[in-house]
């Protein structure tokens, strides 16, 4: 079932009408419209992108176009614009979120530690 239907549409009248802005549209149409006619990306393309994200950010890579014209070969096929940015995106921020989460205990670790070694250290110095 591969049609297409054209339809002119003007976007300023029908945001006003839904009471919506002309953004609130424009992300609407392509986040639940036009994303699932194009379908996700598949999952080993996922594992990828993941896999050279994280490298990225451990790194401290910068993530920029460039970055993302490098990891399009590596795809195991061309995925529509939307489709590829919404993934990367969404990968980059879960991945963000784990660090941060990591480092979170991390930290807690490290406090309990000092504190096991060294003991309350506020109030040893009140004494």
């Amino acid at each position: 079932m591969n049609y297409c239907l054209y339809i002119t549409i003007h976007a300023r009248v029908l945001a006003s009408k839904l009471g919506l802005t002309n953004q609130q549209l424009y992300r609407w149409y392509f986040d639940t419209f036009q994303r699932n006619l194009c379908g996700h990306m598949d999952p080993a393309d996922m594992q990828l992108l993941h896999h050279y994200i994280s490298i990225a950010l451990r790194n401290e890579s910068p993530l920029d176009g460039k970055f993302q014209d490098l990891l399009k070969p590596l795809l195991s096929r061309q995925y529509q614009r939307n489709v590829f940015t919404v993934a990367f995106n969404n990968t980059k921020k879960v991945i963000r979120r784990q660090m941060s989460s990591r480092q979170n205990k991390i930290d807690k670790l490290a406090d309990v530690l000092l504190f096991q070694k060294f003991g309350d250290l506020d109030s040893q110095s009140n004494k």
